[in-house]
């Protein structure tokens, strides 16, 4: 594994599994084949410190279909889920040809898994109050969906509709995912593995160390330590 960046964290710390190790597919983005999935868990597990997470997001996709399609919200989350339900499938193929002593240490979740721990609503409910008081992290969130879709001419309903594929992210990366690993037990991992960082990714540790909008910050009640590596497939 390439990292080219470390956010939140340092080489030191990675090998000395001081994280347990998520990975986030996003369902658009094409550099996650199943090969290259494949690569990232059997790296994540070598560095994880109990376990790792791959989180399929699913639901959240389709914000974008809605958004920028024009498709309507039951079909766009029909669309969403089926190609979650391909990219899970994908998922066990690639665990399915690695050593169990690797396998069995991925647990693989949907977005709809992670989004339900104790304080998840509070932050969301936090993060929209703030988006719609129209300031400054308004400005900050529609400058990062501008700057993902510099592509496409955006009116400002297309910003709002897209500004909550941000809003809902933000509780989920925040203060470590959160999983259930049992009926009274979650597990909290705290460290991402990702091809790419962008504007989003310095405002998750941003708000973690309170250096951005640290008043909105210090609402979200963080907890739990978080770190960001760019990682690519050699």
């Amino acid at each position: 594994m390439r990292i080219e960046t470390y956010l939140g964290t340092n080489e030191d710390e990675v090998k000395s599994k001081e994280f347990n190790i998520w990975i986030g597919i996003s369902l658009g983005n094409s550099y996650f084949s199943k090969e290259n999935v494949k690569k990232y868990i059997e790296w994540a597990v070598e560095c994880t410190k109990e376990d790792v997470l791959v989180v399929i997001a699913d639901e959240i996709r389709a914000i974008n279909y809605e958004a920028l399609n024009g498709k309507s919200q039951s079909r766009s989350l029909k669309l969403a889920k089926r190609e979650g339900d391909e990219k899970e499938e994908e998922v066990r193929e690639a665990l399915s040809t690695l050593p169990r002593s690797v396998s069995e240490k991925v647990r693989i979740a949907r977005w709809g898994d992670v989004n339900s721990s104790k304080y998840h609503q509070y932050r969301l409910e936090v993060l929209y109050e703030e988006f719609g008081m129209e300031g400054d992290f308004y400005e900050y969130i529609v400058s990062i969906i501008k700057e993902a879709r510099s592509d496409r001419e955006l009116t400002k309903e297309k910003l709002q509709g897209l500004s909550d594929y941000v809003l809902l992210e933000i509780p989920v990366f925040l203060n470590g995912v959160k999983y259930k690993i049992s009926n009274e037990n979650w597990r909290t991992y705290g460290l991402i593995a990702y091809p790419g960082i962008s504007k989003l990714d310095e405002l998750f540790i941003g708000l973690q160390e309170g250096s951005i909008f640290p008043e909105l910050a210090s609402r979200l009640k963080i907890t739990d330590p978080i770190a960001i590596l760019e990682a690519y497939i050699d």
